[in-house]
């Protein structure tokens, strides 16, 4: 192998390394950002009710109510949005370790004297760097797969089932308002 090919192979390692720990790095705040669902975003309040199972027969339960917290949703989801970009370029940085490898190889082959004479020596040697950014590639996709994106999906169905329970929390609060006015008027009609 020869200096040149030593070069690429090394710059593509150091390359990779620094987006792996990039890639971990964004990782890690995509599992701080999952986890505010459960310390901030979500609000379990137990509720105390009590009601007649039979005529004479008191039973007590309690009832735990979840409701979301909008604005530390919002302020998680700016957050997510904000990590969200550096990911897709760490991410989109992946596709160029096959392209670097090739262009060690290519930019080898032609400073390599010896395939104007038919010395095709130098090819095994221009070879190692495209071989260099193939396993770089492969392995930090694979990271990226199973690490990262998986945690991207996580947040993004977390965040999809919260505005879910925020929908209905909406529509069942304008519900009790709506039947709570209702019986106001009616209560205000039956006195007259």
């Amino acid at each position: 192998m020869n200096s040149l090919s030593i070069f690429f192979c090394v710059a593509i390692g150091v390359f990779g390394g620094i987006t792996l720990i990039k890639l971990f790095g964004v990782r890690g705040k995509f599992v701080r950002i999952e986890n505010l669902f459960d310390e901030r975003i979500k609000i379990e309040n137990n509720q105390y009710k009590e009601g007649m199972a039979t005529p004479g027969e008191l039973t007590v339960r309690e009832v735990k109510e979840t409701r979301y917290d909008q604005v530390e949703l919002e302020k998680a989801r700016a957050e997510y949005s904000q990590q969200y970009a550096e990911y897709v370029v760490q991410s989109q940085t992946i596709a160029l370790f096959p392209l670097l490898g090739i262009f060690g190889t290519v930019f080898g082959l032609v400073m390599d004297n010896g395939l104007r004479s038919g010395d095709f020596s130098g090819l095994n040697m221009a070879l190692w760097t495209t071989l260099a950014g193939l396993v770089c590639s492969i392995g930090l996709k694979l990271v990226d797969a199973n690490y990262v994106g998986k945690m991207v999906n996580i947040i993004d169905s977390r965040f999809n089932a919260v505005d879910a329970a925020l929908d209905r929390q909406l529509l069942k609060d304008e519900l009790s308002r709506v039947v709570k006015m209702s019986m106001s008027d009616q209560n205000g009609k039956g006195a007259v």
